[in-house]
Order: structure tokens, then sequence, then C-alpha cells
């Protein structure tokens, strides 16, 4: 590990290298992959702190070993066409100082079609082999589709299987711009008792004895020895897995000046996971983990950040955050990662950069990120704050005051007692850390090869004055004789519940085993709860950092023999205590400068700094204490001084700045060269019954999303009252309305996706949901359940006596009545008129039903159901009465708005106040332009079939020009429901130079965009969404501008995704 000194990374942290910048998760699905989409999104990403694009691939729910095989991709991956479209994206790559690489997800496992195939193919003697206890006595079994992490030259195959094809197809670039990999919930599809044709000889070599003899004990316990016999037996797995996967996949990395990183199945939290995760997965220069939704999980991020810690490797992968929904925000976003780093991660991916979303219905976990988010443009700010604190944190070592023991010894040597050993660990880390106290796990070996100086555990730069050991009733001998020296030194051993039993040095009732515990019960201290130990620390005094609010995220560096810390969540005003003393300068992440901190007032005594801070909890906070901060005198010292506050509450002049380009057909097919900007989805709707006159009773308006409407009805149960239901022409009072679209379906619901974690391109044409609905897949398909007998009702509309063809889902129904008349078959006699329809379904599901004309319509229209204008199809007829009268529609247009757009069946006429609005080339021109969002009243005379919201095909759309928004701002009630995308707002201000004046912005949107007298200033794209604006006011007259960034969460709400929350997940649900 480089060690680099603290004067150069001051000097760097302005604009650190390139590599510490994000590396994006690039999920190349959704469209065909070509270099001219490549190229766009290239030029989007550009000056956005972006270091390295992982190409990624999602799975099917089908084949495969695993969850599914991967999904198809075109160009399909490590085919010719896709070699040759890599390379031209690695030396376009290198134009933007970027980085590139792949994922092994969906690739890596055996039976996956991929890698791992192939080595097995060449190498049949990989495949896996384990133990098993049949009849009474241990059988070796040969396991399909796995292959052995022991198997003599695996790891050394596979990395010449894999990367090597990287390196063979572009030669010297491995270190250079491909210069990482990333493996993804690696899977051998074996675990446990593992065996090798050479593992009798490999034990017998290790250990000293023959396993084969004693091996019964690893399925039952044979007496005292037990523990001893199955703590060697795992210790001999883990060694050969060491050396022939881990460590070679490692070392090849490593030669090449690699960073290989990982995020895998178990997160830490399976501590037997490959045998040992700690030992296992300390071969990767990034070990790391994921956090979902907006999580920061204290045990899996502190498990991967103590590898790092303890062998010293130089980065910890953050994989974030998926699922968390599109409503995701930048302010979301940066208070996860700043959590996170806190935590000890340092270089971050985001989940989500997708090559296309098509049409808004492909989505991998979702959101995207980048450049599909609205706030894009302003998400450079946030990445390169991440970039300077990846690379800060990423130097010097760690240092913390304690290390709780990772208890894989007491799994390994007795499953149900370890899960015991396993829950008192994580519960004493998380009773830690909350407490204020910083921790790291520390492995058996690190133990054994630490030294003890003052009191404290040494090693790999750590400190550690406390040392939990957490109600593990087996340990590895070695350790404990550690232990039991560092308490004999001085050192604090704490004792979580019980003293050890047994060990792999002769089993339980060891004498010396006893003997090691004897010292630790009289010179270590004992507790049977978490939180007795954490007071037992605190009383102890002197931690290495203390707050008066112990809900802190923080993390200390020792960086060439001076002290960095990191801090987040800091209340203000808080007193913060520091085992250091120097001169505190503040490093700003947000701007890379650095400022002396007669920002507050700090005192220092007796070896430590007492600070009182005036930062809030959502800014991050780097203190560096140096011995001299010359440089810093010469930067902007910031006072705590009063500032006036300016009041941007009223009236803006307004502007919108649609972000959506559907170029290629993200947002909507087919793709068009437009960008998608406001509009109506959804209206206010009444049938007048008297001709030309618009209700006033606004009970009688309902609200419904455009082209859905009321196409059947549905009664649970009530079979006693099936001959009445029988007789029906109306819906009697036991059936309730299925409210669905012809184009879109059910809402909410696209149906079943042959995937995972939501929308992959398909629409369901089963418009009967029956029941209620559950989740399946992580979103990708559901099921309806929960009921008995249903019946569903319909009225279909012939223009004369005529045969039909009846056409149902995969669930048919039991009974069906046409006019009153059950019948068999599938051709149905329809008269002219109505015709009524009764169907019986003996439970819940979803399906269809039709009649057909013909069966000659092909839908040759993107993303809309088969029965989507088909011209074979016998129309729906829900509401006869209602053909030919007036359908009155209300909508708000925003400020601004010029012209109108509506695609409708039936003579339309649109309404300005009581002025009737003139069409010319499909748009209603306004005689005036609306200064302010205002309510717009339409009206269509009702076609048969087409009634209420269904009436109206498409999003009205609006002509903009400039107009007027009140802030704070309400999108909906400025006719913005639907909208994502940028709004500009503009105002002039009467200001004194001289004054100090603060911007405070509380209802942001998301993110918003700066300038003053036409020079932008800053860019707020988290909390607290506040700025300083002094130095840019000038005498008299100031132009404010704020450009205004949502998320993707408005135009979401029409897409059957469900992934688009109304709040963002709580991160502390999944601590």
């Amino acid at each position: 590990m480089v060690i680099r000194g603290m004067d150069m990374i001051l000097k760097e942290f302005m604009s650190p290298p390139q590599k510490y910048g994000e590396v994006s998760f690039f999920w190349w699905h959704g469209d065909k992959i070509t270099k001219e989409k490549l190229h766009w999104i290239l030029e989007q990403l550009k000056e956005k702190g972006i270091a390295g694009l992982q190409l990624n691939y999602c799975h099917s729910d089908k084949g495969g070993q695993q969850y599914g095989l991967t999904m198809d991709s075109d160009p399909r991956p490590f085919s010719d066409e896709w070699w040759e479209l890599l390379g031209w994206l690695l030396e376009e790559c290198k134009k933007y100082d970027m980085s590139i690489s792949l994922s092994d997800y969906t690739l890596g496992a055996p039976g996956q079609g991929s890698y791992m195939d192939a080595v097995l193919d060449k190498h049949p003697e990989f495949i896996g082999q384990k133990l098993e206890w049949k009849d009474g006595a241990v059988h070796i079994v040969k396991v399909p589709f796995s292959a052995n992490p022991m198997a003599k030259g695996i790891g050394k195959a596979v990395a010449d299987e894999f990367y090597g094809a990287f390196e063979r197809h572009f030669p010297g670039e491995c270190g250079k711009h491909i210069n990482y990999f990333f493996s993804d919930e690696l899977n051998f599809n074996i675990r446990g008792n593992l065996w090798s044709d050479d593992f009798k000889e490999e034990f017998l070599k290790r250990k000293g004895y023959d396993i084969t003899e004693k091996w019964e004990a690893l399925f039952r316990d044979t007496g005292e020895e037990t523990p001893k016999i199955r703590l060697d037996y795992y210790d001999v797995i883990v060694q050969l897995s060491e050396e022939e996967y881990f460590r070679p996949v490692y070392e090849w990395h490593e030669s090449r000046g690699m960073t290989f990183g990982c995020d895998h199945g178990g997160r830490g939290q399976d501590v037997t996971e490959f045998g040992d995760y700690f030992r296992t997965m300390k071969w990767n220069q990034g070990p790391g983990n994921d956090q979902p939704h907006l999580a920061s999980n204290i045990i899996k991020s502190k498990v991967s950040s103590s590898i790092a810690h303890l062998y010293q490797r130089p980065r910890v992968w953050l994989e974030g955050f998926y699922s968390s929904g599109w409503q995701t925000s930048g302010a979301d976003v940066a208070d996860a990662v700043f959590r996170n780093f806190g935590l000890g991660h340092n270089l971050l991916s985001l989940h989500g950069l997708y090559y296309s979303t098509h049409g808004s219905m492909w989505e991998w976990a979702p959101p995207c990120n980048h450049y599909h988010m609205p706030y894009w443009s302003q998400m450079g700010t946030l990445l390169e704050c991440t970039r300077r604190l990846s690379y800060v944190l990423s130097q010097g070592v760690h240092r913390c005051d304690a290390a709780v023991i990772y208890p894989v010894a007491a799994v390994e040597a007795d499953e149900e007692q370890g899960k015991q050993a396993v829950a008192a660990a994580f519960e004493m880390g998380r009773t830690l850390y909350r407490g204020g106290i910083d921790f790291d796990f520390i492995d058996f070996e690190s133990v054994e090869r630490a030294g003890t100086k003052n009191g404290k555990l040494c090693v790999a730069g750590e400190e550690y004055r406390y040392l939990v050991l957490p109600d593990m009733a087996n340990v590895r001998f070695g350790m404990l004789q550690a232990l039991a020296e560092f308490a004999e030194g001085g050192g604090q051993v704490l004792i979580l519940g019980r003293l050890p039993e047994g060990s792999d040095h002769a089993g339980r009732k060891d004498e010396e085993l006893n003997r090691l515990c004897s010292i630790l019960e009289k010179e270590g201290k004992r507790f049977l709860q978490t939180q007795e130990a954490l007071e037992y620390i605190k009383r102890q005094g002197n931690p290495d950092f203390s707050a008066e609010n112990a809900d802190v995220f923080f993390h200390h560096r020792i960086i060439e023999g001076r002290d960095l810390y990191y801090l987040y969540g800091i209340k203000k005003g808080t007193v913060c205590r520091f085992r250091t003393e120097g001169i505190p300068v503040f490093m700003n992440p947000w701007s890379g400068e650095r400022r002396r901190a007669e920002f507050c007032d700090y005192n220092t005594e007796d070896g430590f700094t007492i600070m009182k801070l005036p930062f809030t909890e959502k800014e991050p906070v780097i203190l560096a204490f140096e011995a001299d901060a010359e440089e810093t005198l010469r930067l902007p010292v910031y006072r705590d001084g009063k500032a006036d506050v300016l009041d941007i509450s009223g009236e803006w002049e307004s502007e919108i700045l649609p972000t959506m380009d559907n170029r290629f057909g993200d947002y909507r097919l087919p793709a068009a060269e437009e960008f998608i900007g406001p509009e109506a989805r959804e209206a206010g709707f009444h049938i007048e019954e008297e001709t030309e006159r618009e209700s006033k009773d606004k009970t009688s308006w309902s609200s419904e999303w455009l082209t859905y409407g009321e196409y059947y009805w549905v009664s649970y149960g009530n079979t006693e009252k099936e001959e009445a239901f029988i007789q029906m022409e109306t819906p009697s009072e036991y059936f309730i309305p299925g409210v669905v679209s012809l184009k879109y379906g059910v809402r909410g619901d696209a149906g079943y996706q042959g995937s995972y974690h939501g929308l992959k391109g398909k629409l369901s044409d089963a418009f009967i949901t029956l029941g209620e609905k559950r989740l399946l897949k992580a979103g990708s398909d559901s099921i309806y359940e929960g009921t008995g007998t249903c019946y569903v009702f319909m009225i279909f509309y012939a223009k004369e006596d005529m045969t039909t063809d009846m056409e149902t889902g995969e669930m048919r129904p039991d009974g069906v009545w046409v006019n009153h008349v059950r019948i068999s078959g599938d051709k149905v006699r329809l008269k002219a008129g109505n015709n009524f329809v009764l169907l019986k379904y003996p439970g819940s599901g979803r399906t269809y039903f039709v009649l057909l004309k013909e069966h000659a319509f092909i839908q040759r229209q993107p993303l809309v159901t088969k029965w989507y204008q088909n011209t074979d199809l016998v129309p729906f007829d829900p509401h006869p009465d209602w053909a030919g009268k007036t359908g009155w529609y209300c909508i708000t247009a925003p400020a601004g708005t010029r012209g109108i757009r509506l695609v409708t069946v039936g003579e339309t006429k649109l309404f300005a106040g009581k002025e009737e609005v003139l069409k010319k080339d499909g748009i209603y021109w306004l005689a005036r332009p609306l200064e302010r969002a205002a309510k717009i009243r339409f009206q269509i005379c009702q076609e048969r079939g087409y009634y209420g919201c269904n009436a109206v095909l498409e999003p009205i759309k609006f002509v903009l020009g400039k107009g007027k928004m009140q802030l704070p701002l309400h999108w909906e009630k400025e006719g913005l429901k639907f909208y994502s995308g940028g709004i500009r707002l503009s105002r002039t201000f009467e200001l004194h130079k001289g004054r100090k004046i603060r911007l405070q912005i509380h209802e942001s949107g998301c993110a918003v965009q700066v300038s003053v007298n036409g020079r932008k200033t800053h860019s707020l794209v988290a909390e607290p969404y506040e700025c300083d604006l002094t130095e840019y006011i000038t005498e008299g007259e100031n132009k404010i501008e704020l450009i205004y960034y949502n998320t993707m969460h408005n135009h979401m709400l029409t897409i059957p995704t469900n992934y688009n929350f109304e709040h963002s997940p709580d991160w502390r649900a999944e601590e």
C-alpha cells in the first residue's frame, strides 16, 4: 500500500487523480448497443467526475443454476461484434479519461453458460466434490454445475479465461484504461464440507493426521476432540481455497497495477461464505459490499473496511444504491454516500447507469442515477465532492479504539452456537458505533500477528485499546494465546458472554485452553450485554473521538503521523473532542478549499482538541490537524457571522427547460427528435346530461388517467346471487368497476417481465385482475390471490348480428353467459346493439376476455397492448347511455401556455375561460398566453366505446413560453404533476453591496443551479440547499436566476414500475 505524504495530499485535494472518481455500473440492455448512442452517452457523462464504466448484464428468471441466465443483449457478450464494439468504446473512453471493465454478475457461476463453464469443460478435475453423511458413513460425492476453489490451478485458469481474454484482445491496456475488475455475488455452487482428490494428502501435510479416520466428527459430535477436527478441516479448506483460487486472481490484478473489487452474496454477514469470508476476501484490492435502497448497514460496511484496514488494501468498494426508486434525489444519494464513507468506504459505484430505458419500460433495480435523471447536469458537483472524499479517505491508515473478533471459528466448530456468537459480534459492533466508539472486525490471523505496545494491540497501523471476544464457545488456539498475552501486557479484553470451551489445540476439556481462559477471566472484563460493554469503555475516558450527540458517522485516519477526521451527521453547535493536537484545518470536499479553524472556537488540552462545530448535520466535514497551516491563510476564512437571508418567496418569471431527450426513445416510443416537456396525463371528467352545458356540481366530477376507463365490473363471492347476475344489463351494487386502458393495460402492473428487479420492456395483454396483487421477483412479476368465486360483467356493442370468436387468457372462465344465456365453445353469437356478458371464474388471477370479428390485426405500435386500436375487436360499450352525450374535462395548464395539443376520439372543443379556442395545424392556440397556471376545460362528444378519459388517446402537450410561478414551488398546482425536468426562475432584487447575503432554499424539488447577474455561482444538489451570495452581489439591482430540477418521479407516475415511491426509503430501517 502506497502511503502518500500529507503535503502532497493537501495539494492534490482540490483536483485529485481521476481514478478516485465514480465507477458507474453500466447496464447494456434495453435496446441494441450502437456506437452512435454510446458516443452520445459519453458526451452526457463527460466532466462529471466519472472514472470508469463497468459493463453489467442482468439475468432472466429462467435457465442456469442461479436466478436465471443472462438476458439477451445485442450484440451478444463475447461475440466478435461485441469485442469490436468494446475495443471502439475503449478508445473513445480514453478521450474522456475513463476506464472500462466488465462485471462477472450473471456470468461467473458454473451453469450460467459463460467463462466458468468454459473452464470446467477444459478442466473437469475442477468440478466440486463434497462429503455427505449417509447410512452412518461419510461419502465423497461430485456436485454437478459446481467449481472447487481448492482445485490445483483453478484460480490461474479462471484469470486466464475471463480476465486474460481482455488482455489478449487489448494488449497493454490492463492496468491502464482497463484498470479494475469487479466480482459480483461470486458463487461456486458448492459450500460446506468440500473435498478434493488431494485433500487427504494436503491435510496430513498441514495438520499431521489422517482426516479420513476422524471425518465422522464433521457430521456429529464424536467427543471432546470434535471442535479440533472441525477447525482443522475447515482451516485446510480455506488455506487451499486461498492458495488455489483467491490469491492467484488477486495477484493477476496486483501484477498489473489493477484494482479487483467485490460484492458477494453474504456481504460479510455470512461469516463462513467461501469457508472464511474475512480470510478469502482479503485477496481483493477493493473489498466491498452493496448497500440497497439508501442504506448504510454498519456490519456489511465494517466487514469490508476492516479487511482493507488490516490487510492494507487501498480501496473499499461501495455499490450503491439499487432499488432506491425513481424518486431518488441528489440529496438522497449524497446523504447515503456520506454515511457509508463514514463507515470506511472510499470507492463509489452508483448502481444505475442504463444504456436505455426503452420508452421508460426498462429498468434494473432502479433508478438510473445518471443522465436519465433531470438533475444530471448538476451531479458533477456531487461526484467531484465524492472524488475528493474517496481520495483523502484512501490515504494513510485507519485508527480506532476497539476491535471485535470476527467469529468464524465459533461457526465452524458448532454451527448452532456459532449463530449466537455471530449475533453477539454484530450487535456489539452496532452498539459501539452507534454509541460513538469506532471499531474494526478483526480476524484470528491479524490478532496472532499483532504486537502489544502501551496496552494497545498494534497491527497494520491500527492501535486497538479494546478487544471484544463475542460469546465464542470455540476459537483458534493461537488467537486465544495472543489475547491472553495482550491482556497480561495491559491490554483490555472484553468478554461478551461465555469464555471458549474448545479450540483447534485439543478440542474441549483442554488444560492449556483452560489456562488461557483463566488469564482472560482474571485480566479481562466480562459482560452479558453489549450496552454494558459500551458503558465500560466510555467510563475509561479519552476515546479517539466523541461528540455530544452520538448519532454521528465518523472515520479517523493517520497520514504521515498527522490526524485526519471525517465526520457526518454532526448537528450545528455540537461540541466535539478529538484525541490529537495541531491546527485544525477544514478541507471542504465541495470546493476543494482548505480553511483554518478560525471559523469556530477550539482549544487544546492534554493531547486533545475540543471544538464547537458550526456545520449542519447534512454537511460532510473533513478536519486535518496540521503542524502549521500557512498555505491556508490565503484562503477566505469562514466566520459564522450574521447574514441577510434573501426572501425568495413570491412570484418569479418562469421558463420550462425540458431534460428528457427522446432522440433514442428512452422515454417514449417511437423515438423522436424532441424533449418531453410538461404534459397533462389525467383529467377531471364529467358527463353532462344536457348538451353543451358544463356541470357546476363538483361532486359529479371524477379524475382519471388519460386512456383509462371502466371496461368491466367485478363481484367477489355472492354466488347465491348468480341468477340475478345472469339477468343483469347494468352492473348491480355488488360489482366494482375495473378501470384499465386498452392501450397500456392494467394501471401500475405491466405483467410478467421474464426477469427480476422491475420492467423489461414487456406489456401484458391480460387486463382483467381478480384478487389482491402480490409482487414477485423483486417487482418484475405479480400474482393476484385471496378470493373465491369471481363474477365479471361486460357489455359489448355490435353494429349488426354477427358470430364472433371468444378469446381468453390462460385463466378461462368456468361459465360464460351472453345475453342471459349460458354458452359453450368459443363461438359467440351477438345481436345488433348491446350484448351483455357475465363470466364466472373459480378464483383469483389475471386474464383477459375479448370478442373478435376476425384474426387479421397485427399490433405494430410499440409498448401497447394488442387490443389498442385493434380493428378485429368487438367494441366494449361499458356505458351505453353515454353515447352521444357531452363529456366535460378539466386540466391544469402550466404558466406560459400558448397552445395545447389534444388527440381525441369524438368532436372536441376547448375553452379558455368562457372563450372557445380555435384549432390550427393540430394545436389549439390561445388568444393570450397564460401568464400563470390555469384551469383549461374541453368537451368531447362521447363516441360509443370511448367514454371518459379513454377518449383521450395521448398525453396532452403544451406549447410553452415564459410565464410566472410562485415560490415555494408546488409542481402539481403549477400543472407539472407529470413533468420531470427543469424550470428556470428569474427575479430582480434590490440589494446593497457589503452586506452578507445568504440564499436558503427549503423546497428544492431536488437540485438547484444558482446564477447571479448572469454568472453561475452555485450548484446545490444536497442539503442544506443554501449558499453565500455576498461576493457576487452588486449595489442596486441584482438578477437572481434559479433553475430547479426534480427527479424522474413525476414522469414515472404513469409508468407501471414498482420502483417509484412517494418517499425515499428510510435508511435506518436497514442499518
